[in-house]
């Protein structure tokens, strides 16, 4: 469920998140601390549950736990940033949340090439004080946003949104 934060912004662009993450209390925490004027967010606690929202909304950033588990099965973050290329166009900014911190090693080198490579923007690492690590994310989504405004020329959020 989103809070429509954009009704009352005369003349102002609106910008619609997704936040994806198994972990409840992260996504509606990481929903309250990105909510403002102008920025509208959706949760999905899953990936078939992010699949209905991103097929029903445009939008600008999606932000993905990229170790999700649906069903105790866990679904690859590449997947998911496969499946937000095929539902949205233009592909909104995509940012990962992650708690492997050393991504520089061999293997986290080889990860993260293949995530920026399928589109992924940034990653924002969860090993830091709650604080931090939201100020990150907030500012990771501001840039994501107008970097999406200046490549696109057109907000992604409820007025893009499919069906109106």
């Amino acid at each position: 469920m989103a809070t429509d934060n954009c009704n009352a912004l005369h003349g102002q662009q609106c910008h619609s998140v997704l936040v994806v993450d198994d972990n409840v209390r992260l996504a509606d925490a990481t929903k309250a601390f990105l909510t403002r004027p102008g920025v509208t967010v959706h949760v999905a606690y899953g990936s078939e549950e992010a699949k209905g929202l991103l097929s029903q909304h445009k939008f600008a950033v999606c932000v993905i736990d990229i170790a999700l588990k649906t069903e105790g099965q866990d679904v690859e973050g590449l997947e998911l940033i496969d499946t937000i290329r095929e539902l949205q166009d233009p592909m909104p900014m995509v940012i990962g949340l992650t708690r492997w911190r050393n991504l520089a090693t061999s293997e986290g080198e080889l990860a993260s090439v293949a995530f920026m490579a399928r589109g992924m923007f940034s990653f924002v690492y969860a090993d830091k004080s709650v604080a931090e690590y939201m100020r990150q994310l907030q500012d990771d989504v501001q840039i994501a946003i107008g970097l999406y405004e200046r490549m696109h020329g057109k907000p992604g959020g409820p007025e893009a949104d499919r069906g109106d």
